[in-house]
């Protein structure tokens, strides 16, 4: 070894052992307010802020359904002392309010803590142990990380990450194994990594994210091809962003019917054939704690006077088994040791669905067949567990068709329910009465 590489490698060898005992090892405790409050980075990236704001990302400590849950899990285990509810609590923490975590802060006691997933946080993520189960590294400090290699801050050190680019930083999180026997409770990851779109190279950010274009990353930075928006969009339309929910929802799947005759008659069988895609999602639909979400797929019959009759309906889902053979729906997470069934549509699915329905005597002019794909974020199991009110529907796709019967529907007489305002009639009785007084003026003038 020659003298210079000599030299380097002793250079190299000091840097990094200087780096390794002044940076926070991954697990060690550091105080919350190692951690930037997001209210320290609005000041110069007020777009991105305002966007993370409105996300699930910044409300998933404050969320009331993850809370009530949370609570009744801690009761269910024998409250708050416990040992196994104490675990439960810091395991769903950990993910919720992972700066609480990192710095053993646990419930949070301070705004750095509760600030969920925050902006600091995310931006010192160093590395990662592998996926789920909150496997993440962090390193706080001033050195802020992001997918661009030429940032330059007056307010922090910046380094690029390409971890940031990728679906393993959300992989961290978004995979979630039960804390004492292993069985996958959300695979949001997992399923995107088995499908055909981690194949194409398209990312979790691509799509949760989604692209800004020609735009800043901060108020005073250079304008950039493509900056990822900070909404965080998922399926929640109801605690978090709404519209960019629902335009993930209603990019999410297709819906498709048609049925084998145009034309009709009282008595006659009409088959409907339903397709279900899942043409939009990189992962399995629904995805998360698919236990709780509510995603169904209705079929009606609508006659012509509005008549309406459910033809088919499948929830999608997964149902969860405790240890003592239950699986009617109600078996909550933590006590679950076995997934009991999974009817999800993967990425690219198509499910087909051939249903027949009798036209009714009597019916006339026409009969409307709809499906429709609904979804909601809680089902009403879980509503009901916590003493919530049930959530709605939104539809995430729909399809309809009509088919056309013999004979018309009597036509009412239609009622006018026209007015004639009141001044109106003020004005034709003060004309009768000015030409009533006016002859009366003439007929006396004339006899006069």
């Amino acid at each position: 070894m020659n003298r210079r590489a000599r030299l380097f490698l002793s250079i190299a060898t000091t840097t990094i052992v200087m780096l390794c005992s002044t940076a926070p090892a991954s697990g060690a405790t550091a105080s919350p307010s190692a951690w930037q409050l997001d209210s320290y980075c609005r000041g110069c990236h007020t777009t991105l802020h305002n966007q993370w704001k409105t996300s699930m990302h910044a409300q998933a400590f404050e969320d009331e359904i993850y809370q009530k849950t949370l609570n009744l899990a801690v009761t269910d285990l024998g409250g708050p002392g416990n040992a196994d509810a104490k675990a439960l609590q810091v395991f769903c923490l950990s993910c919720h309010v992972p700066i609480g975590k990192l710095a053993n802060d646990l419930p949070p006691t301070t705004a750095s803590s509760a600030t969920a997933i925050s902006c600091d946080f995310c931006h010192t993520v160093s590395g990662t142990t592998g996926i789920g189960n909150a496997s993440f590294i962090n390193t706080p400090g001033d050195v802020k990380r992001g997918p661009y290699f030429d940032a330059i801050s007056p307010a922090h050190d910046t380094t690029l990450s390409t971890l940031h680019t990728q679906a393993e930083f959300c992989g961290m999180c978004h995979d979630v194994y039960h804390p004492t026997n292993g069985i996958p409770l959300e695979q949001t990851y997992t399923e995107w990594k088995n499908g055909p779109y981690a194949a194409k190279n398209v990312q979790c950010q691509h799509c949760m994210m989604g692209e800004m274009r020609d735009t800043q990353a901060a108020d005073s930075g250079p304008k950039r091809k493509v900056v990822f928006a900070h909404f965080f969009a998922g399926g929640n339309f109801i605690k978090g962003n709404k519209d960019e929910a629902l335009k993930r929802l209603k990019s999410a799947a297709t819906v498709k019917l048609v049925t084998d005759k145009g034309n009709a008659k009282p008595g006659d069988a009409v088959r409907i054939d339903v397709t279900v895609t899942n043409s939009g999602a990189g992962h399995k639909i629904p995805t998360g704690l698919t236990e709780t979400r509510d995603m169904r797929l209705v079929i009606m019959a609508i006659s012509a006077t509005g008549e309406q009759t459910k033809v088919f309906e499948e929830k999608f889902g997964t149902v969860m088994e405790d240890a003592a053979g239950k699986h009617d729906g109600t078996v909550p997470v933590w006590r679950a040791v076995k997934i009991f069934s999974d009817n999800r549509l993967a990425p690219k699915e198509t499910r087909v669905y051939n249903e027949t329905f009798t036209i009714p005597k009597g019916a006339k002019a026409s009969y409307r067949f709809a499906a429709a794909l609904k979804y909601s974020p809680a089902n009403q199991e879980s509503t009901d567990a916590i003493s919530m009110k049930r959530l709605p529907y939104t539809v995430m796709a729909s399809a309809a068709q009509t088919i056309v019967l013999p004979g018309k529907l009597p036509v009412a007489p239609v009622k006018s329910t026209r007015s004639v305002p009141w001044f109106v009639w003020v004005g034709i009785a003060a004309v009768i009465v000015i030409f009533v007084a006016g002859s009366w003026m003439i007929r006396r003038k004339s006899e006069a």
